[in-house]
């Protein structure tokens, strides 16, 4: 190595070892830079193409979401032209154990809901109890898609229980194992959402959006697929 060559390295080496911290703190906040974008732009996730807003009193296991975003998949398609039909249920639950905290609970379930709704990302509603949701919200449309009128808050004649249901009754859900007070609880999943109804959301006003209004039109033909021959 000639002797400018020589200089020129041990500049270098002079520079890092004053400097190295920054470096660091420079690979670090770019790190952290790529990670937001990439969650900003969903890198790397698969993208739902239907949501459902689960509203109960009561979580449903992962196993038992996992089978009805299976049930619906199986009638929908694929609508953002990734190469899979996805579908994520929401789970919006009002109870909890901690009673002293009982009302913030159920105030964050609400919120998060409402923020699901002013988002519009879930088109299905699957609801414990329709007549207390709808006095709450107003959210379920009527059985032709039309929102409700300023002074209805029933939800009679807009949804429809999952038993009635011929497309999801005849859904093979399989079974669910979850830990409950540290004891393993295993069971049919059937038989906890063979009492839920399924509804859809209303819209007041028109989609803002091309990709806002096929995400519409897609969600409408996946809700006559699945209560094809059911009537609320």
């Amino acid at each position: 190595m000639t002797a400018p060559e020589k200089g020129r390295w041990y500049w270098v080496r002079n520079w890092l070892h004053y400097h190295w911290v920054y470096l660091v703190i420079a690979a670090v906040v770019l790190w952290v830079g790529i990670s937001w974008l990439a969650n900003a732009l969903n890198w790397g996730e698969t993208l739902p193409d239907y949501q459902i807003a689960y509203v109960g009193k009561s979580s449903l296991p992962e196993d038992t979401a996992r089978s009805i975003e299976s049930a619906f998949a199986q009638y929908g398609e694929d609508l953002n032209g990734d190469g899979v039909v996805c579908v994520r249920l929401n789970q919006y639950v009002s109870d909890t154990e901690d009673k002293e905290n009982a009302s913030t609970y159920a105030l964050a379930a609400q919120m998060q809901f409402l923020s699901d709704m002013n988002a519009e990302d879930s088109y299905f509603l699957l609801l414990d109890d329709p007549a207390h949701f709808q006095l709450d919200y107003q959210a379920l449309a009527n059985w032709d898609g039309t929102p409700p009128g300023d002074s209805d808050y029933t939800a009679a004649g807009k949804t429809v229980c999952w038993a009635d249901c011929p497309a999801l009754v005849e859904a093979d859900l399989g079974t669910y194992q979850t830990t409950v007070l540290g004891t393993t609880v295993t069971g049919e999943n059937m038989e906890l959402v063979k009492n839920l109804y399924l509804g859809r959301r209303s819209f007041y006003e028109n989609a803002k959006t091309e990709k806002a209004a096929r995400a519409r039109e897609g969600a409408e033909r996946l809700w006559q697929n699945l209560t094809k021959g059911a009537t609320p």
